[in-house]
């Protein structure tokens, strides 16, 4: 319903209408595709009739339902038989995602009414009831929508039901705003349809009414941020993590761990920045199936300390945590770092972070191995041997490995490292695993093995040896080629269908 009355159930930005009352699945977007389309789109349905739509109007209609019912999500028992059947389809998050698929649908049949129209104006002096369905609709709509009657088209909890008597008024406002808007529309319908307009006046007035219907609800969500460095800027945890930067990562244990602030000052955590993770590594740290990383979804930091060392975890940044309270949070925190003598490194009037002392670096060595058939039970009981799924091409098995290792380059999707060997053995690279990484030594392309669960490692013979790891980029660069192309073919069809039509 959103989709076609703005603001019916509220919207999740700082505005007036900063509320949920319903089964609302959108988030801090607006999917509002405008009741003017809607109204278009409806009509589509009877007027549409020539052979050359007919073909397009019943795939976009097709479409539309089709990508509808998936953002839906598991509120229609379509929806699970969808899940069950098409191929990776468990795989996608955020089904109200496909809404945008669903409104681009409408548009294009709302865009083939308005040229159908243009050619059958006259037609429509005979059909009045179809002009002003949709207002009187709406109109019926709004005067029943009383907040009974809206909770009793939805499973609404309580506390939902408590915000809907709260803002009623508003939503009911939105809903004779759709009213309103349908109704200009339909009166300039019929205007035309008498002769009273012209075709392109039509035309005009009702852009500009969908231009002023959807202004009026995609406003508020045009957030303007007057002072970014309050939120982007760099404080005193920040500068120290700068100014002590290296081939490791942070742990914003609770340190504002859903702002995104590390992102702008190239500062690697290990929760990621945002959006879902891979799923091994919140299995290793003990997330679970949770979205977004907090400390309350990072328990097996807390349980085996020594995740933190082979997670390349070197310091631990958080609020100042007084030890008398009695607090799941503050205990876990001073059990970690007690039990690995973590050390104070900085501390203000808010924030402290602390460093661990055994942390390894974003590239590290280890002389010997083990093949596990469980390899996520044996991360977490980790003896010191690096964790393998498969035997390796070359087998070693030195317990007190020595190595030296320098950097060459550290970046976001190349790392290079000088090292010399003792013994023979295997370097691992502390970050998460991934097809399109490859790898080089000396020059000579090596192949990754899945280690520790997330990581990377490949085997190195005893002596010095430069080794590369590198994300191979050429799949995006194929589909980036891929798409400009597309997009001039696009355009060189619309050229050519411009000039054949002249």
């Amino acid at each position: 319903i959103s989709t076609f009355i703005g603001g019916f159930s509220g919207f999740d930005v700082q505005s007036q209408f900063s509320r949920y009352w319903g089964p609302n699945a959108f988030k801090i977007n607006s999917e509002y595709i405008g009741v003017i389309v809607f109204y278009l789109f409806l009509l589509g349905f009877f007027l549409i009739r020539r052979d050359n739509y007919r073909r397009l109007f019943y795939f976009m209609a097709f479409s539309f339902f089709l990508f509808s019912i998936i953002a839906l999500g598991g509120e229609t028992p379509i929806y699970k038989l969808l899940w069950n059947i098409l191929p990776a389809y468990k795989k996608f998050r955020a089904p109200s995602m496909a809404f945008y698929l669903s409104i681009f649908s409408a548009i294009i049949i709302s865009a083939m009414t308005l040229d159908e129209i243009g050619r059958r104006w006259k037609e429509l002096k005979s059909r009045p009831i179809l002009l002003f369905f949709l207002p009187a609709v709406l109109l019926i709509f709004w005067i029943l929508a009383d907040p009974s009657f809206l909770s009793s088209l939805f499973s609404v909890s309580q506390q939902k039901m408590a915000i809907l008597i709260q803002y009623a008024d508003r939503v009911k406002f939105s809903i004779f705003m759709a009213f309103l808007f349908s109704s200009v529309s339909a009166l300039l319908l019929y205007a035309l349809s008498r002769g009273s307009i012209s075709y392109p006046t039509f035309v005009y007035s009702l852009a500009v009414i969908s231009a002023l219907d959807l202004w009026l609800v995609d406003k508020n969500f045009i957030q303007y941020v007057e002072d970014e460095y309050r939120i982007f800027g760099e404080d005193g945890v920040i500068a120290f993590l700068k100014k002590n930067r290296g081939p490791y990562k942070v742990y914003p244990y609770t340190y504002r761990t859903d702002e995104n602030i590390f992102i702008p000052h190239h500062i690697e955590t290990i929760g990621g920045h945002h959006g879902i993770q891979p799923a091994r590594l919140f299995d290793l740290i003990g997330a679970g199936n949770a979205l977004m990383f907090t400390p309350l979804t990072s328990k097996n930091l807390v349980i085996y300390p020594h995740l933190n060392d082979i997670l390349s975890i070197k310091y631990v940044a958080t609020q100042r945590l007084p030890r008398e309270i009695d607090h799941p949070i503050v205990k876990n925190f001073y059990r970690l770092v007690d039990s690995k003598g973590y050390r104070k490194v900085y501390s203000d009037a808010a924030f402290e972070i602390y460093e661990n002392p055994s942390a390894r670096p974003k590239v590290y060595a280890l002389g010997d191995y083990v093949v596990s058939s469980k390899p996520l039970e044996s991360t977490l009981n980790f003896d010191g041997r690096v964790v393998m799924e498969e035997e390796p091409s070359k087998k070693f098995h030195n317990d007190s490995l020595r190595y030296s290792l320098k950097f060459l380059k550290y970046d976001t999707d190349a790392i290079e490292v000088e090292v010399d060997m003792g013994d023979g053995g295997y370097l691992i690279l502390a970050e998460n695993y991934h097809h399109r990484w490859k790898a080089t030594v000396d020059g000579k392309p090596v192949k990754i093995y899945r280690a520790n669960y997330i990581q990377m490692a490949v085997p190195l013979d005893a002596g010095k040896h430069v080794v590369r790891f590198y994300y191979d980029s050429s799949f995006d660069r194929f589909a980036m080629i891929y798409t400009i192309l597309g997009l001039i073919l696009m355009g060189v069809a619309v050229i050519l269908v411009y000039r054949g039509r002249k």
